[in-house]
């Protein structure tokens, strides 16, 4: 029985491909995100560069001065 969303296999299988190499894209793009959240993982010496540089705590919590502090 062929209907109105019948597809052929040969394009069944490509829109399997893309859905896959999609979830993969994004399955990445989440791992680069969790690593990056942690300061020294994929850059080792920008965490000791962002303490020179001064940066900027938003955290209510935070013990470190912000840059409004300092002026």
């Amino acid at each position: 029985m062929s209907g109105l969303f019948t597809l052929s296999p040969a394009r069944a299988a490509h829109l399997r491909r893309i859905r896959r190499r999609t979830w993969a894209a994004v399955a990445l793009c989440f791992a680069a995100r969790g690593l990056a959240a942690v300061p020294g993982i994929l850059l080792p010496g920008m965490a000791s560069a962002l303490d020179e540089a001064g940066a900027v705590c938003v955290s209510s919590d935070c013990s470190r001065k912000t840059a409004h502090d300092r002026s």
